[in-house]
């Protein structure tokens, strides 16, 4: 869907960061998220008393994104302008965790795959040298 296509969106905004990195996220499959990934995480963003949930699906590795309220493995609570700079890369996810600008709940392993998402890893392939494993050689 469209930037422009999504509700509240207007169009003297220009580009949203999150709806362009959910979009961009839902469209196949990233290379390091491994086949053996599954997971649900629901993300539920405050702008302004106004709640948006996005609902991220990781089935064998491929993603799915939903604007919807959906029960998931992990939830994680922010305000929109605090998950666009982490969109934006000007955040971590973990630190932001620690100084509770971000709340989790439930499985906070389903986080290490969101923060693969969020700074780009899952579209990175490894170096030739990483075997299968990911140990490295030998």
């Amino acid at each position: 869907m469209n930037v422009r296509d999504r509700p509240g969106q207007d169009e003297t905004d220009g580009p949203d960061p999150t709806v362009e990195f959910f979009e961009r996220i839902g469209r196949g499959r990233p290379v390091m998220l491994s086949d053996t990934v599954t997971a649900t995480l629901r993300i539920e963003l405050d702008h302004g008393g106004r709640i948006t949930h996005w609902f991220v699906s990781i089935d064998r590795g491929t993603v799915r994104v939903a604007a919807e309220w959906r029960a998931a493995d992990a939830v994680v609570r922010t305000s929109k302008e605090f998950f666009d700079r982490l969109v934006r890369g000007e955040a971590n996810l973990f630190a932001a965790l620690v100084r509770n600008a971000v709340l989790n709940e439930g499985d906070v392993t389903v986080l290490a795959h969101l923060r693969k998402l969020l700074t780009g890893m899952a579209h990175m392939q490894d170096p030739p040298w990483v075997n299968s494993t990911g140990r490295g050689r030998g």
